[in-house]
């Protein structure tokens, strides 16, 4: 990113709270690296994307967007509510599983929480073409409603958010979920899809 940024090929670097400029619900994307270049998510690896805020004489963290691709164990699939997991608790090095901490993007998400604040989503679905590919979806602004912390599969605490999509929002992640089961050959699908 850095190297972009001294190019000047990457857009919209001052990150914001809400909608990017150029960007719509609904666009896709083919590559992490692509939600960087547009600033709709900056890290190219991390799923929560803050920026500090002084909001009283501190400064705190409040989270911007999130990417939900399946890494930790996210839910959502009917498309307006997201149960997202909270970042980090693995080593990588050597597979050990630690309790997730309430720091960085975790901290960010919890502030987001309680300052109502809307958080870009980015859904990462599986390439319906079968490659190992993913396609990232934006799916517009949400707002996170609660977190609490439960043990994952290891017996390590794990953050998650409830996240609500905002109303009156252009269908997205909806709209490929049920293109995917059209092509899957589901019978029972709800409205019309044309091919």
């Amino acid at each position: 990113t850095t190297l972009m940024t001294n190019k000047g090929i990457r857009t919209n670097i001052m990150k914001r709270i809400g909608h990017v400029p150029g960007v719509e619900v609904g666009d896709i994307f083919f590559f992490r690296m692509e939600l960087c270049l547009v600033g709709l998510h900056a890290p190219s690896m991390a799923g929560i994307d803050y920026m500090s805020v002084k909001l009283t004489l501190d400064e705190e963290p409040l989270a911007v967007s999130i990417v939900s691709s399946g890494g930790y164990d996210d839910e959502g699939d009917d498309g307006d509510v997201l149960i997202y997991s909270g970042q980090g608790g693995v080593q990588r090095r050597d597979g050990q599983m630690f309790d997730q901490k309430l720091e960085r993007g975790n901290l960010a998400m919890e502030k987001s929480l309680h300052r109502a604040n809307e958080v870009r989503v980015v859904r990462g679905l599986k390439d319906v073409a079968g490659s190992t590919g993913k396609i990232y979806v934006y799916d517009g602004v949400y707002k996170i409603q609660e977190s609490w912390t439960e043990k994952n599969k290891s017996g390590c605490s794990v953050f998650k958010y409830k996240l609500s999509r905002v109303a009156g929002q252009p269908a997205a992640f909806t709209l490929w979920k049920s293109i995917q089961q059209w092509k899957g050959g589901v019978t029972s699908r709800s409205g019309v899809i044309l091919p």
